[in-house]
């Protein structure tokens, strides 16, 4: 048993030398096709949305006391202002890019998620 499980333990270490720098260029090849791709600029409102659902449903079950309540609503609002302003600023300057306001956005969610999901 000892001789099978170390030519077993051999077969693996042989494949993953030999196939292993195989698939590691096909994960480059792979990032660097889909670099191009960007994200909707509704995106933060979709996450937004997600994490207020999130942030519903641990309320109802009791994962966020009601003493947090006051945190959890001004993180709410927080997040939700951010992200009303980053869509603001794309339908203003008709631009799809990625700015400031979509930095704050990320920050403000990451902030209300971190909270939901303690």
């Amino acid at each position: 048993m000892d001789w099978a499980f170390s030519c077993r333990k051999g077969l693996t270490l042989a494949a993953i030398l030999v196939f292993g720098p195989a698939s590691l260029s096909g994960c480059s090849d792979l990032q660097t096709r889909y670099q191009s791709i960007s994200t909707s600029p509704n995106a933060p409102l979709y996450t937004y949305l997600i994490i207020h659902g999130m942030a519903r449903g641990a309320l109802m079950s009791g994962q966020i006391q009601p003493k947090d309540l006051t945190d959890l609503i001004a993180l709410d609002h927080k997040a939700q202002s951010a992200v009303m302003r980053a869509l603001q600023t794309h339908i203003q300057k008709h631009d799809m890019k990625p700015g400031q306001a979509d930095t704050d956005a990320d920050t403000a969610l990451s902030a209300f998620l971190a909270y939901v999901s303690r």
